[in-house]
């Protein structure tokens, strides 16, 4: 019988082991154009924990403008396989600003890619989300804010589309103001996510990127094998009481 319920357990740990390496990914977007001593590139936020989603952990990629993030550390620190990239068809000049006395470090700096002198972007965009569980899924909240009203942008994956209408740079954080959140979003078979990127239709010419959090949906298998780990535990240690 003990033999049996170990067993068990052990196979009931080992799925959560393994469903553990979805990991909670934080990104902020740093810019070098401008100085905010609130922000420092070493990989946390000064305000972890400040975010559209409140399981943050204590990590936070801090993202040098455009560039790509490859190999991005989890909420824990721990380095994964997930990266993303920007691109667009038409090519694109990139520029980052940065800004003060927000509610947040993810207000304080934002990505605006633009065609010419800050006027009609070249949109749209696309930021695609790798290295990801295939069919896995998970929610994406993605902060868009610049330094004026109007300044947010619209997002679509797949045929799901959300607006952040921009109109509050100095913050709280708050859902469709300046930030969208799409929830139970399905990784494809390569475990990519494609996100397109547009204007919000209030100020085309700037279109705004502070950040985003990517956190993974547990399969609903992965807590009846938790509850199940549970409940094992306690009839093993009801029969050692009852010895």
């Amino acid at each position: 019988m003990k033999s049996t319920i170990k067993s068990v357990q052990l196979i009931c740990l080992t799925t959560l082991l393994a469903a553990s390496t979805h990991a909670i990914i934080n990104v902020n977007f740093v810019s070098a154009n401008g100085a905010n001593p609130s922000v420092v590139l070493d990989g946390t936020a000064s305000s972890a924990g400040v975010a559209p989603l409140a399981y943050t952990g204590t990590t936070w990629n801090d993202q040098l403008n455009f560039a790509d993030g490859v190999n991005l550390l989890d909420s824990g620190g721990n380095t994964t396989s997930v990266g993303y990239t920007f691109s667009n068809p038409n090519g694109m000049l990139l520029f980052s600003f940065s800004m003060s006395d927000t509610t947040t470090d993810l207000l304080d700096n934002f990505l605006l890619p633009n065609d010419s002198f800050g006027i009609n972007p070249v949109q749209p965009l696309i930021l695609n989300l790798s290295g990801l569980v295939a069919g896995g899924q998970y929610d994406l909240a993605i902060v868009s804010q610049g330094d004026a009203p109007g300044q947010g942008g619209t997002f679509t994956i797949g045929s799901e589309s959300q607006t952040s209408l921009g109109d509050s740079p100095l913050g709280p954080l708050s859902e469709g103001s300046n930030y969208v959140l799409f929830s139970n979003i399905v990784a494809d078979g390569s475990g990519n996510i494609d996100v397109t990127w547009a204007s919000n239709g209030v100020n085309t010419g700037f279109i705004a990127m502070n950040g985003f959090q990517l956190v993974p949906v547990p399969e609903p298998g992965t807590y009846a094998l938790f509850f199940g780990l549970i409940a094992i535990g306690l009839c093993g240690l009801r029969q050692q009481f009852a010895k």
